[in-house]
């Protein structure tokens, strides 16, 4: 697999990219925001909150796809460097999604490479993002990374979450 076959998304992705999200939320994907049930809505409510801001805002997105199939995304903000003057540019929040049947193929590699290089190019110097502290192929591809770019990471906060039994 190569790097063409990824490629800026746009308002003319939308379809694409809610189906794309749709098979991983029906998936029970975890993805950041606590335990999303499989419903449509929250298909629909992910992009509306997420990735409809990043494309109008033209923030950096990418997607991944094969035969026409959008199988994979990625995406950050920089609008933080827009709205305070920080020590480092910075970059948050770089979700990456690839479909259940193209896992373990690289494909989430080869986006989260290519957003690193797009962020750097730009002049992002740092990248703040979340991976759910049970997934495990998340977190060993993000270790990947950065071992390839000999980079810095630290860990700078931990969650929690309280079950009330209500």
């Amino acid at each position: 697999m190569c790097d063409d076959r990824i490629h800026t998304l746009n308002f003319q992705h939308e379809e694409k990219i809610i189906k794309l999200l749709k098979s991983c939320i029906m998936n029970n994907d975890s993805l950041f925001i606590g335990n999303l049930k499989p419903t449509e809505k929250n298909a629909y409510s992910l992009y509306k909150s997420e990735i409809f801001p990043i494309i109008f805002e033209d923030q950096p997105i990418f997607g991944y796809s094969l035969e026409g199939n959008l199988i994979g995304l990625t995406c950050a903000s920089t609008k933080l460097n827009e709205i305070y003057d920080l020590q480092e540019s910075t970059a948050l929040g770089v979700l990456t999604v690839v479909d259940k049947n193209h896992r373990r193929q690289k494909v989430g590699t080869q986006l989260r490479v290519f957003m690193a290089n797009f962020l750097k190019d730009i002049g992002i110097s740092k990248f703040i993002y979340e991976i759910h502290s049970q997934n495990e192929a998340s977190i060993k591809n993000s270790q990947k990374i950065v071992e390839k770019y000999k980079a810095q990471t630290n860990l700078i906060s931990t969650k929690h979450e309280v079950s009330l039994n209500v």
